[in-house]
């Protein structure tokens, strides 16, 4: 029995219970909707199954519904793709879906784009963009591969668009379409005759998957590799060698601070600092320049957590103000922005490299729960629809969690125990 949906499962034994009828139990790990996305379920499985003799053949008669799979066959026949969309109108937010596991890479292609011509999920869709037009399709059913060159045809809805678009339906698709092997460029067709892009070759309209702009990329620019540290109650400069680690005092305001700092971040471009201050009551803002001065951007709060510089330049912070656990947003210019929590108690939060999404970590009954939340950007920021994210490790679950940081645009690395002394 066949549907959209499919859900995969662990551990399901069948028996007999009473005449004609056989008793599933198990864990539903979680299951794959319309959109292809996966959503962790981890709860328990019992499904009881009629059956019927039909000229001695058995038959389910109630089939339930969906196509179920063991976890063991969904990892093995199923495989897991990103599709690209915009955030805040300048860089690539991956989604990621999954898809049999197809062998020809053109096969691969197709599907790819069919799904990215589909639209964002519809969990992400309200933190993100497409500069793919409504109603745009394949004009050819599938996506050609000749000596690494993808060609994607498209339908002449693509025709309007204006150069800054074009770059971005571009890197849509040149990013969605660097997963499949071998390709290495992408041409786009409409009407057979290859569609012009800024920064693709002149005359063949042929953009390298690597030669997509970087400050679309997922994974900001960062102005160089420095690690900082807060020592003694101030900022330092680290530099690793070879016997141990050696620190020196930041340039600008915070070299000699009057004000024990508690956490520190330190914004993309390597410029300017955030810092909570005299024990985790005051956020404040300075540049690491001689002479520059420090911004006091939140008072009065308590129990504030380590900030965050985002891709945009904002300042994200989470702390306790009034009794209740709130969070806020400083914008390039330091005004304040309140933004409702999806939850309470939380202990620890990231934001994505791409900065559509944020990680966050939760303090519940039964030790820490690991949860993902979208941006969106507006006159009025929100944090919205809280997923709760599977922290089980061959058959280990992460219970107390102490920090959370991304490895990547779609993956997580998460400190924590499960149980005794045992650190993951």
């Amino acid at each position: 029995h066949r549907s959209a949906r499919r859900q995969t499962g662990r551990r399901a034994p069948v028996k007999p219970t009473g005449k004609d009828k056989v008793k599933l139990e198990g864990t539903l790990v979680g299951s794959m909707g319309t959109d292809r996305t996966y959503t962790v379920r981890n709860q328990r499985l019992e499904y009881i199954f009629s059956l019927s003799n039909e000229n001695g053949h058995w038959r389910i008669d109630n089939p339930p519904p969906g196509l179920w799979v063991s976890e063991v066959s969904f990892k093995f026949f199923y495989q897991s793709y990103d599709l690209y969309f915009v955030g805040n109108n300048r860089s690539l937010v991956p989604d990621p879906i999954y898809l049999p596991a197809l062998s020809n890479p053109a096969n691969v292609a197709s599907a790819l784009i069919k799904a990215l011509l589909n639209g964002p999920s519809e969990w992400l869709k309200p933190a993100v963009s497409t500069t793919i037009p409504p109603n745009t399709s394949l004009s050819v059913d599938s996506v050609t591969i000749t000596n690494g060159i993808a060609e994607v045809a498209l339908s002449e809805s693509i025709l309007a668009l204006p150069d800054a678009q074009r770059g971005l339906l571009a890197a849509q698709i040149a990013f969605t379409l660097k997963q499949v092997a071998g390709v290495k460029g992408v041409v786009i067709k409409v009407n057979q005759q290859p569609y012009r892009i800024p920064g693709a070759d002149p005359n063949s309209q042929v953009i390298s998957v690597d030669s997509i702009p970087r400050e679309l990329d997922p994974i900001p620019s960062v102005a160089g590799e420095q690690a900082y540290a807060v020592k003694n109650g101030a900022v330092e400069q680290v530099t690793p060698s070879t016997d141990s680690p050696t620190s020196n005092p930041v340039p600008g305001p915070l070299r000699q601070t009057q004000y024990p700092i508690d956490a520190v971040a330190v914004s993309v471009t390597n410029t300017d600092l955030a810092v909570t201050t005299n024990d985790r009551t005051t956020l404040r803002r300075a540049a690491m320049m001689p002479g520059g001065a420090v911004k006091n951007l939140l008072t009065g709060a308590t129990e504030l957590l380590r900030p965050q510089f985002s891709r945009y330049g904002e300042i994200w912070e989470v702390g306790k103000q009034g009794g209740q656990q709130r969070m806020w947003m400083f914008t390039p210019d330091n005004a304040k922005r309140e933004i409702a929590l999806p939850a309470q108690n939380i202990t620890a939060f990231r934001i994505s490299p791409d900065g559509s999404r944020i990680a966050l970590v939760r303090r519940t009954a039964n030790g820490s729960e690991l949860g993902l939340a979208r941006i969106i950007r507006s006159d009025k920021p929100r944090v919205e629809s809280w997923r709760r994210l599977d922290t089980s490790q061959s058959g280990t679950t992460i219970s107390e969690i102490a920090d959370v940081a991304w490895f990547d645009p779609t993956e997580l690395l998460v400190l924590g125990k499960a149980g005794g002394n045992s650190t993951l």
